[in-house]
């Protein structure tokens, strides 16, 4: 199980991704052979993982959010 987390501040973007945080990822085997050994196998598929990430936006923002009003507004004139 991944678990995500994201922050925007400003032109900062910020992710961390948790991967089984509960290490609940793995498989177990445990038996008694006829001669009275014991067979325990635990083996776990995914170990814990933690990813971060850190992004930052570079170029004029003002620009690209007046291109994006713009098509907003031919979509909505479209409509009627």
């Amino acid at each position: 199980m991944i678990s995500a987390l994201k922050k925007i501040i400003g032109d900062w973007t910020i992710v961390a991704e948790v991967n089984d945080l509960f290490n609940q990822s793995y498989y177990r085997v445990q038996g008694v052979q006829p001669n009275g050994s014991y067979n325990n196998i635990t083996n776990f598929y995914y170990p814990r993982l933690l990813n971060i990430g850190v992004t930052y936006n570079f170029g004029n923002q003002k620009l690209k959010k007046a291109r994006e009003m713009k098509s907003a507004n031919d979509a909505v004139k479209s409509r009627t």
